[in-house]
């Protein structure tokens, strides 16, 4: 695949993301007809009941052997890293390969000395896992001149047209995020967040009054809130009451619970909660929630579908519905895109998607969210490895 030609074409629509049948009602005229909004919303609810996976691919280069990775991880201590981190070291030793994980704790610094580690052991590939480019851009460097593969995974590369200054891309894996070839993770996020829009607005009939609760230093996750604001835009009988920003100096520091508390003290019209990552229910989100004397009143809307929040969804416990992401799928489609680049081949989807979870509708019945689809066994097959 020619690297510039793609990232070109996928520029062209950065701006646009992938446009779904209820994105499409963000333009101003349509948003005033309130029927057309809430049919959309209710039939994108639908489909998004059935999910947006699709199937890992059949064709595809089998294992390229004796490859060493290292996979540098935000946080070892939240499920919002360690979770897709574990899966992606998993599936490095199915395929064959030496795993290596470095938990950096959400410290750039120390995720770039990891990956100057990594270039200095000689590594034959890295993957960056919630660090943008530009946080950890020279030890990238390094390691692109030294000719290791480096993949970035939950994290925008320097070109990506999220961030305000773009430079050279580091990432030398262009790993497709959706079925359409999305190669920038901003457009993947935003999409994402316009979905959880079209269900703040469907399961409360036009009449949601958010409270949002955001991580602004993420880029990513803060793309994914940008896209739940476009989609709420369309609803002109919703409204977004509040905006708490919950930094990850805030989620180590044990500070979140007082903010959220106070925010609902201070928005009583309150009635939705937009969550933009589901690690952030432990932190003090939901302790917040219960002890408001208003978790019942309250539609709380996750993400990815890990244990604690799947949890509370089947207790009733603070949160009613996760976009539950194949978080874990996606972790062994990072393992392909990486052996894709050492055979020199073609990258393709994974096939990975998400899908609406709550407490009778695609729920588990135990466990964080994992797919029904096998993925694993097929990935095995793909690479022609045994187990």
């Amino acid at each position: 695949m020619n690297t510039t030609t793609l990232r070109g074409r996928r520029a062209i629509a950065a701006g646009l993301g992938c446009v779904s049948a209820f994105a499409l009602l963000a333009g101003p005229a349509v948003a005033e007809d309130m029927a057309a909004v809430l049919a959309a919303a209710d039939a994108r609810v639908a489909e998004l009941k059935s999910g947006t996976a699709t199937a890992v691919p059949t064709e595809g280069p089998k294992a390229v052997a004796g490859k060493s990775v290292w996979i540098v991880s935000c946080s070892q201590s939240i499920d919002l890293c360690s979770d897709e981190v574990n899966e992606i070291a998993a599936a490095a030793t199915a395929i064959g390969w030496e795993a290596n994980i470095v938990n950096a704790e959400f410290d750039p610094v120390v995720a770039g000395d990891a990956i100057r580690q990594a270039t200095a052991a000689q590594a034959d590939g890295i993957i960056v896992f919630g660090f943008d480019c530009p946080l950890v851009s020279q030890p990238l460097a390094e390691a692109k001149d030294a000719g290791i593969q480096t993949l970035g995974v939950v994290a925008l590369d320097c070109d990506d047209p999220a961030l305000p200054e773009q430079t050279d891309a580091l990432f030398t894996v262009d790993m497709e995020f959706d079925g359409e070839g999305e190669v920038y993770y901003s457009n993947f996020a935003l999409d994402y967040g316009r979905d959880k829009a079209a269900i703040a607005i469907a399961a409360t009939k036009g009449e949601a009054k958010v409270m949002l609760l955001d991580v602004p230093d993420l880029v990513t996750v803060a793309k994914l809130t940008d896209g739940f604001e476009e989609g709420m835009a369309a609803c002109t009988t919703c409204e977004i009451v509040t905006t708490v920003d919950l930094t990850t100096l805030d989620q180590v520091n044990g500070v979140v619970e007082g903010k959220v508390t106070a925010a609902l003290a201070r928005n009583p019209t309150v009635n939705t909660i937009f969550q933009s990552t589901d690690g952030l229910f432990l932190t003090g989100v939901q302790t917040a929630i219960l002890n408001s004397g208003r978790a019942q009143e309250l539609l709380v809307i996750g993400s990815e579908g890990f244990l604690s929040n799947l949890d509370a969804i089947r207790s009733g416990a603070g949160q009613n519905i996760a976009m539950a992401f194949d978080s874990r799928w996606e972790g062994w489609a990072a393992i392909d895109a990486m052996n894709r680049a050492f055979a020199g081949a073609e990258q393709v989807h994974g096939g990975q998607g998400y899908i609406y979870v709550d407490a009778t509708t695609n729920m588990p019945e135990s466990g964080a969210w994992d797919s029904t689809v096998d993925f694993r066994s097929a990935f095995k097959t793909l690479w022609g490895v045994g187990g």
